[in-house]
């Protein structure tokens, strides 16, 4: 077979798989559908393949031994990003939402770059907890979501903080692009689009 930088020749006319990763509240979900509909993309997002299985029963242990992203599994994701692949070809990129960038084994061969949204830990706090109470106050009592809340933050303050931050830290080690700024969203989709016109 002949290929190209050790690619299959016929791989290198395939939508190119663009992982956007960081922390939970760095904008992701959002970033991904805006990227995909002003590029006419497909795109898959993280949590529509996690189950109760996907993360460790005890969080705080699996960091405390190493925090090994492997370890978090969601099943179908793969098997979905080729298939996307396979069902838009004369797409230029595959979106996925992937925290973890290239350190999940069964993920990392399939991704081509990595995007990281670089956010301030704060504002990624700030960000999920008004999206959790959002969410919460349609469905339950104000007790009700400030037990919720002050349960998370408990986690937060435990271990979640540190979970966040160590993640970071690892996609950081091998990413393409790191986005620093938290600017709004056209602003953020109009740099990485820059970036991706360049890495082409």
């Amino acid at each position: 077979m002949i290929t190209v930088n050790n690619k299959p020749v016929d791989a290198l006319t395939q939508p190119k798989v663009i992982a956007i990763s960081g922390a939970s509240g760095c904008g992701k979900t959002t970033i991904i559908k805006a990227l995909a509909e002003k590029l006419c993309c497909p795109f898959l997002l993280f949590d529509d393949y996690t189950d109760k299985n996907s993360y460790p029963t005890d969080m705080k242990r699996w960091h405390d031994e190493g925090a090994d992203c492997s370890v978090i599994t969601t099943p179908m994701f793969c098997e979905s990003i080729e298939l996307l692949k396979q069902q838009h070809p004369d797409a230029h990129f595959v979106f996925i939402e992937e925290p973890f960038g290239r350190k999940r084994n069964a993920v990392a061969p399939l991704i081509d770059a990595v995007v990281l949204l670089d956010v301030p830990l704060a504002l990624c706090l700030s960000r999920v907890l008004t999206r959790n109470i959002e969410r919460a106050a349609k469905q339950q009592t104000w007790y009700e979501t400030q037990q919720q809340v002050t349960h998370y933050l408990n986690r937060y303050q435990a271990y979640f903080h540190d979970i966040y931050a160590n993640t970071v830290v690892q996609v950081r080690e091998d990413c393409d692009y790191i986005y620093f700024n938290h600017d709004a969203v056209q602003e953020t989709i109009t740099a990485i689009i820059v970036w991706l016109h360049n890495y082409q």
